[in-house]
């Protein structure tokens, strides 16, 4: 009884750790989100089960920055080419990330933006 007292204790202390570390990383880094955008941008049809949900969550949050773009103002704006994909600006996001690894611990969507804003700027 006392064994198994003790065993359930080592189990719960160590979920708990593991779940303080999860909740620690910021799930809306660049980090995070770099492994997903990266199978978007390798091949998003040859994409796998495992892999899926990392790369729909890259796919989501680039649609939405694409839907957004030519709305934002001053230094957040961009104006992609028309006809312009989910896969073409993971492409460009992906390649932001590894010219800048130092800026990973920024939240991905602003680092998006100026990655876009870069290589698609707003000509008015």
């Amino acid at each position: 009884m006392i064994l198994s007292a003790r065993l359930l204790l080592a189990l719960a202390l160590c979920v708990s750790l593991s779940l303080s570390a999860f909740a620690q990383q910021d799930r809306r880094s660049a980090n995070m989100m770099i492994t997903g955008c990266q199978y978007l941008v390798d091949d998003p049809i040859a994409v796998t089960q495992p892999h899926m949900e990392a790369a729909d969550v890259c796919a989501s949050a680039v649609a939405s920055i694409l839907h957004y773009g030519r709305d934002l103002q001053g230094n957040m704006a961009f104006c992609p080419p028309r006809g312009t994909e989910e896969s073409d600006a993971a492409r460009v996001i992906v390649a932001f990330m590894k010219a800048h690894p130092d800026r990973m611990k920024e939240r991905f969507d602003l680092l998006s933006y100026g990655a876009l804003r870069q290589a698609w700027p707003c000509r008015h």
